[in-house]
Parts: C-alpha cells; sequence; structure tokens
C-alpha cells in the first residue's frame, strides 16, 4: 500500500505539473501585481483586438514558481494520504474534520477551490458535514475525487472504504460529486488490484446510480471511446461531446471523472497518449490530468521510472497548500502533513 501510494501521487504530480493552465495556478505565488498587470494587458489586448495571450511573467522577481510543478490537486491528494497514513490507515471523520480547521491556523492562509472555501468556512462557523458538502453552489465539483484516490491506495479494499470516501466526500460535496468520488476509489482499487483498465472502469459505471448526470456522462464518453484509436480524436470528440461549455469552471465532476476514465481505458498502456489526450480536452484538464496520471499509476505505468521523478518534479510549492511547501511527491508518506500549524 505504501509503494502504491507514493506511485498515485507521484503520477497525479507529474500530470499536474505538465498542465498550461498549472502556469496560472503557480502565479499566485508571485507578486500580486504582477497578476493585476497582466490581467490590464489582457484587457488592454482585448479593446485593441489583440490576440496575443499575455501569460504569467516574473518582472525583477524570482520566476521558480513559473516552472513545470505539481499544483493544487495533487498537493490535496498528499494532504489527504497523510491524513490517512497519520491515522494508522483507518478514516476518521472527526480527525479529518479537525486537520481541515486547522488549515485557518496556518500562517499563510491556503487557496482553495470555492466547494473548499464553501467547506473550510462551514467547519469553522461550526457546521458538520454533509451540510459542509450541501450547502454551497459547487457540491457537484470535483474536489472530492482526488481524496478519494488517496483513501483508496491506503485502506483495505474492503466495504468501510466506500463508506470512509462516502464520509470523506460530503466534507466538499453532496450527490453527483460525492458519487463520483465513489466512482474514482472503485476504478482506483479495481486498477491496483490487477484488473483490466475495462473491469475498472465498468466496476465504476455500475456503482453510478443509474439516470444519474454521472451515470449519462459517463456512459457517452465510454461510447465515444468505444469508437476510436487516435488519442487525437478522442480528445476532441470528448471535447466536442461531454465537456460542458455552459458552466463557469471545469470543474463538474460528472464531466471530469467521465472523460478521466474514458481516456484511461481508452489509451492503455499507452500512458503518453493517456496524458496528452487529457491535457488536450481544454476545459477541463486540470482536473482530468491528475487523476489520469493516478490511475495509470496504480496499473504501474509512468511516463517514465520512479526513480526519476525527483529529478524531473520539483517539490510541491504550495500553491493551495503554503504547509506542503518544499515536500517532494515522493516523500509525502516520510513528512508529517497534516498537524495543526504545521
Amino acid at each position: 500500500m505504501r509503494h502504491l501510494a507514493t506511485r498515485v501521487v507521484a503520477g497525479a504530480a507529474i500530470a499536474e505539473a505538465t498542465l498550461w493552465t498549472g502556469l496560472f495556478d503557480r502565479a499566485h505565488l508571485l507578486p500580486p501585481w504582477t497578476r493585476r498587470k497582466r490581467r490590464e494587458i489582457e484587457h488592454d489586448h482585448d479593446v485593441a483586438g489583440l490576440l496575443d495571450l499575455p501569460v504569467p511573467f516574473a518582472l525583477n522577481v524570482p520566476a521558480t514558481p513559473l516552472y513545470a510543478a505539481p499544483g493544487p490537486r495533487s498537493e490535496w491528494l498528499a494532504f489527504q494520504v497523510g491524513l490517512v497514513a497519520s491515522t494508522r490507515r483507518r478514516y476518521d471523520l472527526a480527525a479529518t474534520t479537525a486537520a481541515w480547521r486547522g488549515l485557518a491556523d496556518d500562517a499563510e492562509a491556503p487557496r482553495l477551490s470555492i466547494s473548499q472555501r464553501a467547506a473550510l468556512d462551514g467547519l469553522l462557523a461550526g457546521v458538520a458535514p454533509p451540510l459542509t458538502g450541501h450547502d454551497h453552489a459547487r457540491h457537484a465539483d470535483d474536489a472530492a475525487c482526488v481524496r478519494a484516490l488517496a483513501l483508496a491506495t491506503l485502506l483495505p479494499d474492503d466495504g468501510a472504504l466506500l463508506c470512509a470516501v462516502r464520509d470523506d466526500a460530503t466534507i466538499t460535496n453532496a450527490e453527483d460529486g460525492v458519487w463520483c468520488a465513489e466512482a474514482v476509489a472503485v476504478a482506483l482499487t479495481a486498477t491496483a488490484r490487477g484488473d483490466t483498465p475495462e473491469r475498472a472502469v465498468a466496476a465504476a459505471a455500475a456503482h453510478l446510480p443509474p439516470r444519474s448526470w454521472s451515470a449519462e456522462r459517463l456512459h457517452r464518453a465510454l461510447r465515444i471511446g468505444a469508437e476510436t484509436t487516435s488519442s487525437v480524436e478522442l480528445a476532441l470528440r470528448l471535447d466536442h461531446d461531454v465537456a460542458n461549455a455552459a458552466y463557469s469552471y471545469g470543474d463538474a465532476a460528472p464531466d471530469v471523472v467521465a472523460i478521466a476514465l474514458t481516456i484511461f481505458r481508452t489509451c492503455h498502456p499507452r500512458v503518453d497518449a493517456a496524458l496528452f489526450a487529457a491535457l488536450a480536452v481544454p476545459r477541463h484538464a486540470a482536473a482530468v490530468a491528475p487523476l489520469v496520471g493516478a490511475m495509470c499509476a496504480a496499473g504501474g505505468a509512468l511516463p517514465f521510472p520512479l526513480g526519476r521523478t525527483r529529478e524531473l518534479i520539483p517539490s510541491f510549492l504550495g500553491v493551495s497548500l503554503p504547509r506542503l511547501r518544499g515536500v517532494h511527491p515522493l516523500d509525502v508518506l516520510d513528512t508529517t502533513t497534516h498537524d495543526e500549524g504545521a
């Protein structure tokens, strides 16, 4: 289980480090004026009808945050791995919510998604799950999915696993957001025990409630996957027929999980093709790529040997969780990441 958890964290971190959108996440580590100036340039270009897209830049400041590095989702995966490891590989909802509240005591505040912020604010106000995951507009996002990966790598593959995934998911999510987290855990657990991607994804699909948003999206995506052999064609069709452009954010769990599991199943065993396909679905790449990287890693496939991860992938920068700054993805299980005020 320890080696599996390390591989899965590495797989997610590698995938997230290659994201183009990660550049904009990491820009939050630069002085605020750099982001303000970029927005002003973008506005000026819009007025002038210029297509050149201004990207994050480091003018007279260290450029380290602009180089490829893991991002917020792999940081949350690492946080959850460290938390579960600290509780002797059992899930404790009370300990988990206490660790969440402890984030507010850190010297540097975390940067969160909408659902994470709503959950943390609720917890600090004395609200408990499942209300923290239900009473906000983004309850169907993908926030719980990477945390489910951590539980699936470290907890025994028994009936208690899905109960733990469900309890944990209700911190930030409800309904489809919870069901998708469970589906991700089912798929990763099956993959880790040696099932083929077809069987693993079928098990995940069978777990989703019939006629739910999540089930409809996954079945639609899998039909597309069955009709394609090219990863480029797959990415184009998933972007056109599954990704929902009506939402302001590319993190709706039904879309994210449908695209990720379809890419994992269709591209196996070509891990490079899987990652490039994930990166080529622009609206959802930030959420899809870490899931695909983690799923491939659970099946033993990484784009390069695990030992080279330390050479090619830097330590976490603390994009979302500053307490993880300086921790390398390969060292998550050797580092205490959950203590309040750490």
